[in-house]
């Protein structure tokens, strides 16, 4: 599963340099970002995402 959250990231613009910066180097803030921004990316790539990793993952967050 880290593989497709990585991929939806990548895909939705997530992992962009910019928002890296944005997080530097603070552990805590980039936890929070990845929990919010790797539910949403994975659900904003549905239609190519296994269903059984849209199930691991839940709607909800």
């Amino acid at each position: 599963m880290p593989d497709d959250i990585h991929a939806s990231l990548t895909a939705t613009g997530g992992l962009d340099p910019a928002v890296l910066r944005r997080l530097g180097r603070n552990p805590d803030r980039a936890a929070r970002y990845l929990a919010v921004e790797g539910h949403r990316a994975l659900f904003a790539n549905e239609p190519v995402r296994s269903h059984d990793v849209l199930r691991c993952a839940g709607r909800g967050i």
